[in-house]
C-alpha cells in the first residue's frame, strides 16, 4: 500500500499501470503548478534548484532567529542518481 503523501514515482509492483500512470500525471501536474506559485508567494523561504540556493535561505532564516528544515520536492522526472549529493 502506498503512503498518503508519497510523492515517489510509482513502480510496476504498486498495482496496475493505469493507477501508476495517473499518479505520475497528478504529481507532475501538481509540482508544475505549485512550485512556481510557492516561489512567487514565499521566495524568501524557498531555496531554489541547488543546495547553495537553499543554504542562502537557511542563513537568512537563522538571522531572524527562526528554525529551518531542508527538504527535497521530487517529481517523477528525477532519477535516484539526480537526487544523491
Amino acid at each position: 500500500m502506498t503512503a498518503l503523501y508519497d510523492t515517489a514515482p510509482p513502480t510496476a509492483s504498486e498495482g496496475c499501470f493505469s493507477a501508476a500512470a495517473l499518479k505520475t500525471v497528478i504529481t507532475s501536474t501538481c509540482s508544475a503548478l505549485l512550485i512556481p506559485l510557492l516561489r512567487r508567494v514565499a521566495a524568501d523561504r524557498i531555496g531554489g534548484e541547488t543546495l547553495e540556493e537553499a543554504w542562502r535561505v537557511v542563513v537568512a532564516v537563522q538571522s531572524n532567529g527562526a528554525s529551518y528544515s531542508l527538504g527535497f520536492w521530487d517529481t517523477p522526472a528525477y532519477a535516484p542518481d539526480d537526487i544523491l549529493v
